[in-house]
């Protein structure tokens, strides 16, 4: 089975990696014949999630009267966070131009 995707490997979580190597797909056709060969990604992206539960943070007021700029500079903080963990996680590891960096935030009302 042959299931297409991106040609950047992703993993969800950090043993996904580890327990299902993943590859990508080397197709050569020479006139009539083919062949497809398995190149095993030498690393893979990891994905880093953070969830925040903005009434856990004190500061916040929700009858402030600019709250909603209050909790962009929240998340732009934890965003540079996660960047700046995430570089550290890959510096050695990512080739030169390769440094993207998924981020997810998950807000959540409890």
């Amino acid at each position: 089975i042959l299931q297409p995707g991106s040609s950047i490997a992703s993993s969800y979580s950090s043993t996904e990696s580890s327990l299902c190597p993943k590859h990508m797909a080397f197709f050569e056709i020479k006139e009539k014949k083919f062949r497809m060969r398995a190149i095993r990604y030498k690393q893979v992206r990891q994905f880093l999630y953070k969830d925040i539960c903005l009434r856990d943070l004190p500061h916040l007021d929700p009858n402030h009267a600019k709250i909603e700029e209050l909790i962009r500079d929240v998340l732009v903080t934890k965003i540079n966070e996660m960047i700046l963990e995430g570089r550290a996680a890959i510096e050695d590891a990512t080739p030169a131009g390769a440094d993207l960096l998924p981020v997810k935030f998950k807000l959540r009302d409890p």
